[in-house]
């Protein structure tokens, strides 16, 4: 065997071992890639649920200024009558 045939034999052995490597680094970074779809799959749920809950919320919140509001409508009347009834009795109480 010549010094080229030696070197030529190396060369493949190296290119396999290359080849190899590559396939098992290609396999790590598929596993790394799926893993990662998992938890962003998972992270898309929770995101989801937090925005259901979030919507369900609001819808609370909206009802209750509502209600207040009603609230607040039927305590702007009151005050308006009293005012009114007030300055009627006023000037009785002045005479008083």
């Amino acid at each position: 065997m010549s010094i080229i045939n030696i070197l030529l034999v190396i060369l493949l052995l190296c290119s396999s071992a290359l080849c190899i490597f590559l396939i098992i680094y290609l396999k790590r970074i598929i596993d790394q890639l799926e893993t990662l779809g998992k938890e962003i799959h998972q992270f898309v749920e929770s995101t989801n649920t937090m925005m259901n809950n979030i919507d369900a919320v609001a819808l609370r919140a909206n009802r209750i200024v509502s209600d207040v509001e009603g609230y607040w409508a039927v305590v702007s009347r009151v005050i308006k009558s009293f005012r009114k009834l007030f300055s009627r009795v006023s000037p009785f109480m002045k005479r008083l």
